[in-house]
């Protein structure tokens, strides 16, 4: 897929998800620099939701599932753990479709927006969001994560 072919089509599910397209393509250029098999495993990532049951279903063992939920996907850089809990039931290496991936990552944005009465137009804080699962501040008001959100915002700003 050519980048250009990623833009259309990043453009396409932000429009279908709520979701500013500006916004999403700072997401996709942040997160993955547009490569649709880009990935980054976490071991320190906790938030593992039913290894047991999915590994089992899934037929692939415990040890595995857990491994693919401590890894980010795609595009959009979604936790493996976010796709499962958001009702996804394939293997992981499904998780790399542009597709599934950015209309996931619009789920799993929306979801946060909702459950943290999110400010839309506070775009920083979005992102802070997206990218750390909440906004967090450290005791002089800096984002926990805010090197990610500068590097976010210059690219945002620049579209």
């Amino acid at each position: 897929m050519t980048r250009e072919e990623i833009i259309v089509l990043t453009k396409e599910i932000a429009f279908r998800n709520g979701i500013e397209e500006r916004f999403l393509l700072a997401l996709v250029a942040t997160e993955s620099n547009f490569k649709v098999d880009a990935t980054r495993y976490e071991p320190g990532y906790i938030w593992i939701y039913s290894p047991k049951e999915l590994s089992e279903l899934l037929g692939i063992t415990r040890e595995e599932m857990v491994k693919a939920q401590k890894t980010s996907y795609g595009l959009a850089q979604v936790m493996g753990s976010c796709f499962y809990e958001l009702g996804f039931r394939g293997l992981p290496d499904k998780l790399f479709e542009p597709t599934l991936n950015l209309s996931y990552a619009c789920k799993h944005l929306n979801r946060e927006i909702e459950k943290h009465k999110l400010d839309v137009k506070k775009i920083d804080e979005l992102y802070a969001c997206y990218n750390a699962g909440s906004v967090r501040r450290i005791d002089n008001g800096i984002l926990v994560n805010q090197r990610n959100v500068n590097r976010f915002m210059k690219i945002y700003n620049a579209l």
